[in-house]
């Protein structure tokens, strides 16, 4: 059975975003505990039976943020077993490191605007989803730190191109019947949302959602896609402005804001 310190046990209710909630187990100074997952944490501390411990424990939360948040559990879990007790990673080092690399892929990717302006319960779960999905994609990601250095060091248009190599060789393995493992959906989730992480920020994150509010792959290649097409500026990148004044109307298309337009344009002009 698994051993876990006090520092793991920190680090699962961090990633929970739940660390503020009083009356969380921990083992005692120096002391680790034996689990079969950390994910046990989840009904341990009772998290599902309580309020909504993302903005205030007293208030009853939705049932569907509380299956959201069991995910992400699940899948921070899987992610920690996959890198401290599986075959990948030989040293205690090692592990560490590829430990620390996810992390600082996940710190990036997972504060991707996604929120719903008036919806909390629609927030938090694609909030949530969004965040299961990348530790989902960083479980099947291979070397992780290696994978980090890709992300952090790479440039749009790099990380773009490798998502179009990867689709076509595998378009090209199905087409010939060649019996290659496809490459996981939820691997290519993670490659795009590297992608859209490279853009400036243009409202237009809830594109990336299907009818469940969960990360579609369909949506999110088309989103990345429109955006590149569109001329999104990029971070740090001022040589490709937004589009002046622009704000995200339905997709991701932009019309002028009154202020970009002729001074004597009308609000109903611009409604038009």
């Amino acid at each position: 059975m698994p051993v876990y310190s006090k520092d793991d046990i920190l680090r699962y209710y961090e990633a929970l975003g739940v660390t503020d909630r009083e009356g969380l187990f921990y083992p005692k100074e120096g002391k680790t505990v034996k689990l079969d997952s950390l994910s046990e944490l989840f009904d341990i501390n009772e998290l599902g039976e309580c309020g909504d411990w993302l903005e205030d424990p007293d208030t009853y939360v939705d049932s569907q943020v509380v299956g959201s948040m069991r995910n992400l559990s699940d899948a921070y879990s899987m992610l920690h077993f996959c890198i401290f007790n599986g075959f990948m990673y030989e040293s205690k080092a090692h592990k560490q490191k590829a430990f620390d690399a996810a992390m600082a892929v996940y710190d990036d990717l997972k504060d991707i605007n996604v929120e719903v302006k008036g919806d909390d319960v629609k927030s938090a779960l694609r909030r949530n989803n969004l965040r299961t999905t990348i530790l989902r994609g960083l479980c099947c990601a291979g070397d992780l730190v290696r994978f980090r250095l890709q992300q952090d060091n790479n440039n749009f248009e790099t990380i773009y191109s490798k998502i179009t190599d990867i689709e076509k060789e595998d378009a090209h393995c199905e087409k010939n019947n060649f019996g290659c493992d496809k490459t996981p959906d939820a691997l290519m989730k993670l490659y795009y949302l590297a992608a859209y992480a490279k853009f400036a920020e243009n409202g237009s994150g809830f594109e990336m959602f299907d009818f469940g509010d969960n990360v579609s792959l369909g949506k999110l290649r088309s989103l990345v896609r429109r955006n590149r097409s569109e001329g999104v500026a990029l971070k740090g990148d001022d040589k490709t402005p937004l589009k002046p004044g622009g704000r995200v109307l339905r997709m991701s298309h932009y019309r002028l804001n009154k202020s970009s337009l002729m001074k004597n344009e009308t609000d109903d002009d611009l409604k038009s």
